[in-house]
């Protein structure tokens, strides 16, 4: 295994974990708002 290549692209795959993490955030607390949103709706409905 090549750990001087490894080394290099390390920050690279560090952000495009962070970068899935931020997006994966992004889209749970959107489907939270629309959870709480529709919740609220059904609830004036009723």
């Amino acid at each position: 295994m090549n750990i001087e290549g490894f080394l290099q692209t390390l920050p690279i795959a560090l952000r495009g974990m962070g970068g899935i993490f931020v997006v994966m955030a992004i889209v749970y607390l959107s489907i939270k708002l629309v959870n709480i949103f529709f919740a609220d709706n059904g609830n004036k409905n009723e």
